[in-house]
This record gives C-alpha cells, sequence and structure tokens, in this order.
C-alpha cells in the first residue's frame, strides 16, 4: 500500500515539477497584471456573422500557479448578433464578469486555445442552459471565491457545462474544475464513467475508455475515447489526431500547443 502510495505521489510531483522548473525560466511568469488582455482574432469575426456560437475557451494563469493551472471561460454568440458576449468568474470585481476583457483576448500576456466550438442550430438550442447555469451558479456571491481548491472561476465553468454537456468538459490543467462543496459519486452520462470527488482535493474517473485520477487538483490519467494521455501539471498529450472543428479551429491539446504558444 505505502508503494502504490508513492508511486501516485511521484505520478503527481515528477511532472508538477519539471512544470514549475520550465515556468519559472519564462519572462512574464512573475506577473499578475501583465497589461496584456488585447484581443486576438482567434474566434471569427462576429460582425461577419449571424449564426448563434458557443466557445470555450482557456489560457495559462499568470504567476507561478500558471505553471500548474489555467483559466477558463465562456464565450457565446446569440442567433442573429453580431457581438459576442464573454462571461468569466473572478476573484475581484463583479461577481460574474461579462465582457470584462475580449472575447478571445491573451489571459494576461498567455496566449488562449479553444478547447470547444459549437455552432448554428445546436449552439442555438444549448444557449438557453447556459444562461440559466450561469443565473444559477451556486457561488456567484462576493466572498464565494477560492482560488484553490475553488470553487473558482474554472468551477464557474464546469458547472455551465454539467448543465450542457454537449458542449463537452474542461481541460485537465483547469484546477478546480472538480471542486465540489461535499463528496460526490456520480455518473457522467457523455463520458460513460462513474466520478467520485471529495472538495476537489481527490477524486476519479473510471468507465471502459477513461481513467482519471485528480490529486490536489491536477488530473492524470488516459482517455482511449480521444485519444489522449493526461499528464499533471502538462495537460493532454494526443495518441492519434484529433477532428476539426467548425469553421477550421482545431481543438487544441497541451503540452505541445501551449509551449509553442506561449512567449519564452
Amino acid at each position: 500500500m505505502l508503494t502504490l502510495l508513492l508511486l501516485l505521489l511521484l505520478f503527481f510531483l515528477v511532472p508538477a515539477g519539471l512544470r514549475i522548473l520550465w515556468w519559472c525560466q519564462r519572462s512574464q511568469w512573475q506577473y499578475w497584471d501583465g497589461e496584456d488582455c488585447r484581443a486576438t482574432g482567434l474566434l471569427p469575426d462576429p460582425a461577419h456573422q449571424s449564426s448563434a456560437a458557443v466557445y470555450v475557451l482557456s489560457a495559462r494563469t499568470s504567476g507561478l500557479k500558471g505553471a500548474l493551472a489555467s483559466h477558463s471561460w465562456i464565450v457565446i454568440r446569440r442567433a442573429g448578433s453580431h457581438v459576442y458576449e464573454r462571461y468569466d468568474k473572478m476573484g475581484w470585481g463583479d461577481v460574474i464578469w461579462k465582457n470584462g476583457f475580449p472575447a478571445d483576448g491573451l489571459w494576461f500576456s498567455n496566449m488562449p486555445v479553444v478547447e470547444h466550438a459549437i455552432e448554428g442550430a445546436a449552439a442555438a438550442r444549448l444557449i438557453p442552459l447556459v444562461d440559466a447555469a450561469i443565473a444559477s451558479y451556486p457561488f456567484a456571491a462576493q466572498g464565494s471565491y477560492c482560488a484553490w481548491p475553488g470553487p473558482n472561476s474554472n468551477s464557474f465553468v464546469a458547472h455551465v457545462l454539467r448543465a450542457a454537456p454537449e458542449i463537452g468538459r474542461m481541460p485537465v490543467t483547469a484546477i478546480g474544475r472538480d471542486f465540489h462543496p461535499r463528496v460526490t459519486l456520480r455518473w457522467q452520462a457523455e463520458q460513460q464513467a462513474l466520478a467520485f470527488s471529495a472538495y476537489g482535493y481527490v477524486g476519479a474517473a473510471v468507465g471502459p475508455r477513461l481513467l482519471e485520477i485528480q490529486f490536489l487538483g491536477l488530473v492524470g490519467g488516459i482517455d482511449l475515447q480521444k485519444g489522449l494521455i493526461l499528464v499533471p501539471a502538462f495537460g493532454a498529450v494526443r495518441l492519434w489526431p484529433g477532428r476539426i472543428l467548425s469553421e477550421g479551429l482545431r481543438r487544441r491539446y497541451e503540452p505541445a500547443d501551449y509551449f509553442d504558444s506561449e512567449a519564452a
């Protein structure tokens, strides 16, 4: 039993340590207000779009915690509208931020990636679910934010995605996505897996094609359905080519894409 525990600790601590060492070599890691949140052009120009759309984006956080964690947010475009609506849960200011930053903006100098993109009739059907989930987020009150283990910005997006599971799941670097205020055991229909979580500190998800182990917010395992190895702190490493998303947006996975996109 002790050997198994030591192996489990090594499985999480070794990649986390390596990621921290690499992260500390970056010039902007120590800055939180890295001043650069400008739009990237990653999303289609809404002025030339009329169909509904739902996007989930994420980017590494700033500061040392960016070595291990990413920040996620929701972007929607309503049918017939030519503007995006971006929703974030922050630890300061407004409870739920709406359009506090550009829809596809850098996250304090860190390049975002599109985790999920749904457009057209499917998005129009999902947007009411997204609206209802945002309005019903149980940790929206001032003072309810907790960076670790949650509820944080990723806990907010995870709440929305549980209400609209067709959109997809959070990236494994989204620390706080597995936070629950109590011990939970639930069936994840989309992944065909049984998920256990103890307040976001430890947990697991087990199914025929999915094995995830969660430890102090870090996630490791394997997802055969999507062809991914889940490496703690680094993220998902693709085993075989993935699908192309609509509008030419390709689902991007770590570590290769994050290493390529982050400024040195």
